[in-house]
């Protein structure tokens, strides 16, 4: 069974560089039993959603993308969480709510991700969480809670 051993077990980053000359670290902490969490953070601190959308931005997708290809080879599970912001939907959207756009943006991740070469199968979990778990805990509002985490599982 494969395991996440050439990963350091404390948190850590690294700087990448992608094709639009963007400069992102990614950051990965060890989160105990369940695996290796990657977050995405831009320099210039993008949200990866617009308001109230599932749709990826295009700066995100480049790097969902790079996040896939170096997944492509790791045979572990794959958990997808989508986050959102702290703002409500107006009344003419009542059906809708952060809960549920959340999970939209997980499974938005997961078809980006599939379509980079991640097959289905090692898709374990696809969850929203809403706003429970802001990024900038200081504001809920702030654009930059409207991500995702990625976390390659302990098989």
């Amino acid at each position: 069974m494969p395991n996440l051993s050439r990963w350091p077990k404390t948190s850590s980053s690294d700087s990448m560089t992608t094709s639009n000359s963007t400069t992102s670290k990614i950051r990965w902490s060890w989160c105990g039993k369940d695996g290796l969490r990657i977050d995405i953070i831009d320099k210039a601190d993008f949200a990866m959603f617009s308001l109230g959308t599932a749709e990826v931005t295009g700066r995100a997708q480049t790097l969902v993308r790079e996040v896939a290809k170096s997944l492509r080879n790791v045979p572990n599970k794959i958990a997808v969480r989508g986050h959102t912001d702290s703002l409500s939907f107006g009344k003419s959207e009542a059906y809708r709510n952060n809960w549920v756009l959340s999970a939209e943006r997980a499974d938005s991740t997961r078809q980006l991700m599939q379509a980079e070469g991640i097959s289905s199968k090692r898709f374990a979990k696809i969850e929203g969480v809403a706003d429970t778990n802001p990024s900038v805990p200081n504001n809920p509002a702030d654009p930059r809670n409207r991500r995702i985490s990625i976390t390659v599982l302990n098989n």
